[in-house]
């Protein structure tokens, strides 16, 4: 208890000065926390086989340490050191009190160069609450609220998560240091709803609308760089309001059951709180995959990319089979030797969608009471992110775009541009069509024009596909998007690659059955 209270008193006496003047100190659970150790490889040496280590107050940690198998470090957010392993609390449903701020109930910081590695079978938890309100409300459902464990990550400082080592993150881990995720490596975080369409869920999810229940969320108790090695894992745990009753659902994120499924190289997750945007960097092979909520899996529906995600493929190929729909704010860029195929060979029935901003989402209320929402807390910022000035989904394509699937803009014509050179092939022209969203001011989805793909040109103008033959490739060149045919080249290796794209004499090539096209122009 006295050191609780030394605790709360540090938060009250240091907030909100730049880090903190005192070393944190560590008790551990086998004790009753009697002793209190002033460092993390001390308590650690004297900590039990199956021992919990708690920090007991908030300060600076210096070390590099390595949590065992067996042993977890709890960073609490509450006196009775309340330990939250892959399932947080939440509040209680006869709780009517609205969402509270996070606070900082307890801090450790990493000063530069310090690390903690956790190995297979470790643990790390930094706890907080699970927010859901028993009724409508304008906060988002899922989101870590009041007292919080958190962890500060200086800049060169590290998490390491070794292979079948965990990382609860309920509360909030930032800083301008990184947590490397390594191969079946594990971490959870919350998912934050700020919008889920309740009562009219059963409408949306039939035909002809195949609307996924929700499309604003954030993913966040991390606002350090994430660094995801090949197979590593993520789970998220949801708060949603059904059939009058709460759930607590559990999502896999990045894995290969979840919606993020990285398969090759090695992805880096970056958030910027000022301009609210969740930055995928890849370098690798990432499939879109599929995110279930209760019994609606979003493969079955068209998945709204939320306005906050944005991907760009530095190498590689991301690979998104399934119907989703880009909402303006989120970007895609494509990198000069990098893929993004739409849809399957196998199954081109999906579609996918790019939204303008004027016509196609300003003013329309869809599912929420603005354009844009953001989280309602970023403990970078220690407030919600100012919202941005919203625009156009936006595609930089300076690589290849291979659609196998149906490739759509709204009407105003978003953003689908390159800044040096790009190539589009569709496999398919899509016909005139509509999609649908759902409106705050309607009972019923609202249809959305569509058109097959417009490519917009440097100076501003469109160029239209709809009126292309199938199989027909738009290459940007000189500031514009021009038709091209595909002749077949004369061959140039007769096994240059087993892959579908491959580097020829400083030129990227794509193998489309038995042809190779030439994709950037002779």
């Amino acid at each position: 208890m006295r050191n609780h209270i030394i605790c709360l008193i540090s938060l009250l006496a240091i907030w909100p000065a730049v880090g903190w003047a005192d070393s944190a100190t560590f008790g551990l659970q086998s004790q009753q926390l009697t002793t209190a150790y002033t460092s993390l490889s001390e308590a650690l040496n004297n900590a039990a086989e199956a021992d919990t280590i708690v920090v007991t107050a908030s300060g600076m940690m210096d070390e590099q340490v390595t949590i065992p198998d067996g042993v977890v470090l709890l960073v609490p957010f509450d006196e009775a050191n309340t330990l939250y392993l892959d399932k947080p609390a939440t509040k209680a449903e006869t709780d009517l009190t609205r969402y509270v701020k996070p606070t900082r109930y307890c801090e450790l910081t990493l000063s530069e160069n310090a690390s903690i590695t956790i190995a297979e079978g470790g643990a790390v938890s930094v706890s907080a609450k699970q927010y859901i309100y028993p009724s409508r409300g304008q906060y988002a459902t899922g989101a870590p609220q009041g007292p919080c464990g958190y962890i500060k990550l200086e800049k060169g400082s590290q998490i390491y998560v070794e292979e079948g080592g965990r990382l609860y993150a309920w509360g909030f881990i930032y800083g301008e240091g990184l947590v490397f995720v390594d191969f079946d490596a594990w971490v959870y975080e919350m998912m934050q709803l700020k919008t889920w369409r309740g009562g009219i869920s059963e409408d949306i999810v039939e035909e002809p609308y195949l609307i996924f229940p929700f499309n604003a969320y954030f993913v966040q108790n991390i606002e350090a760089k994430v660094v995801y090695a090949e197979f590593a894992v993520e789970k998220l745990r949801m708060g949603l309001i059904a059939d009058g009753m709460v759930h607590q659902e559990i999502a896999e994120f990045v894995g290969s059951d979840g919606l993020l499924d990285f398969e090759y190289g090695q992805m880096v997750r970056t958030y910027d709180p000022e301009k609210d945007c969740m930055l995928f960097a890849i370098n690798g092979d990432l499939y879109i995959g599929s995110i279930t909520v209760k019994e609606y899996s979003s493969r079955d529906y068209v998945m709204g990319l939320s306005s906050n995600f944005s991907f760009r493929v530095d190498s590689g190929e991301l690979a998104m089979p399934f119907s989703m729909s880009l909402q303006p704010g989120s970007e895609i860029y494509i990198a000069k030797d990098a893929l993004v195929s739409l849809g399957a060979d196998d199954n081109r029935t999906h579609s996918f969608y790019v939204y303008d901003y004027e016509q196609a989402w300003k003013g329309k209320d869809y599912a929420f009471s603005a354009d844009r929402v953001v989280p309602d807390y970023s403990p970078t910022l220690d407030a919600a992110p100012a919202i941005p000035t919203i625009e156009d989904a936006k595609i930089v394509n300076n690589g290849t775009i291979e659609t196998y699937s149906t490739f759509y803009t709204t009407e105003g014509g978003a953003n689908i541009c390159s800044t040096d050179a790009g190539i589009v092939i569709f496999h398919q022209v899509a016909p005139d069509s509509v999609t649908y969203q759902v409106s705050g001011k309607k009972t019923t989805p609202e249809a959305i024009q569509v058109t097959s793909a417009l490519l917009k040109n440097a100076d501003g103008s469109y160029t239209t596909t709809a009126d292309a033959e199938q199989e027909s490739t738009f290459e940007y060149k000189d500031g514009k998007w021009i038709n091209t045919a595909q002749t077949p080249l004369s061959v140039i290796d007769q096994n240059p690659s087993i892959h579908r794209k491959f580097i020829h004499n400083g030129h990227l090539y794509i193998r489309h059955k038995k042809h190779i096209y030439n994709a950037q122009g002779m």
